[in-house]
């Protein structure tokens, strides 16, 4: 398989084969955790970045469709993640390409504290939903990721929630919110929070991303994170530990992030 090209690793965008196993299992999980939503129906996955979730899901769905405002990782999704039933467009969920077109499931993960109009980001997605579609939304937990910020620390957020707001946020279109939160209990649980605090700390998110890149640079003919690339064998780690990469209904307001399943169906 090719590597990705044109994109610097920053640790916002998750890349196989060059984001540590905490953290790809925990993007991961969240495709995971809808494919059974999926299966044989027409998926929208809104900010797929380059690509793999797409894929994944890509192996449940009838037919799915990838979409991102970023130039580089269309094409890099477009050379890297070939399969009949999978489609990738440089365009917002408003773009023309999608006009007409309604989805089963639509999902979009760690986008929406990217997007400064979130409403009409989700009236847009709400448009694309067939009759009795699910919106799968997941986004940051205001309280871990700015904890002691009005604004978000992370110089590519621009507005995060906290557990009600986010809830509110939602009910606002949709009928039916379930909410979930979700916690990593890996060994390195500790040293996952530091680093989210060491990132989300505006004064070294930017020495954070030299520093990642010096790593990688080092890292870069031992192939550690290559199994990542192959979906088979990545997914049969993550069903060996499951645990490890929980979503849950319980503790949800202190979760790192919140996954929401919305319906306009009760």
């Amino acid at each position: 398989m090719e590597k990705n090209k044109g994109i610097l690793y920053t640790g916002e965008r998750m890349i196989p084969g060059e984001t540590p196993d905490v953290f790809f299992f925990e993007h991961l999980q969240r495709y995971y955790f809808i494919k059974d939503l999926c299966k044989n129906k027409a998926v929208l996955d809104v900010g797929c970045g380059n690509g793999y979730g797409a894929m994944f899901l890509a192996n449940y769905a009838k037919e799915i469709v990838g979409v991102d405002i970023d130039d580089e990782a269309i094409k890099n999704a477009r050379r890297l993640y070939i399969k009949n039933n999978l489609r990738f467009f440089l365009t917002e969920a408003s773009g023309s390409k999608l006009r007409n077109k309604k989805f089963g499931v639509i999902c979009s993960f760690e986008v929406i504290e990217h997007i400064k109009n979130q409403k009409k980001f989700l009236l847009d997605a709400k448009k694309l939903l067939g009759k009795n579609g699910v919106f799968v939304i997941s986004a940051p937990n205001k309280l871990i990721v700015s904890p002691n910020s009005k604004k978000p620390s992370n110089p590519f957020h621009i507005k995060e929630f906290d557990y009600t707001q986010f809830k509110n946020f939602l009910e606002k279109y949709f009928k039916n919110v379930e909410i979930y939160g979700q916690i990593t209990k890996s060994k390195l649980n500790n040293l996952v929070y530091i680093i989210r605090y060491i990132r989300n700390n505006k004064y070294f998110f930017y020495v954070s991303i030299v520093m990642l890149n010096l790593i990688k640079l080092i890292f870069k003919n031992t192939n550690m994170w290559k199994y990542q690339k192959n979906f088979n064998k990545s997914v049969k780690i993550l069903e060996k530990n499951k645990g490890k990469y929980v979503i849950t209904k319980k503790n949800v307001e202190n979760s790192s992030n919140f996954i929401a399943i919305c319906k306009n169906v009760f």
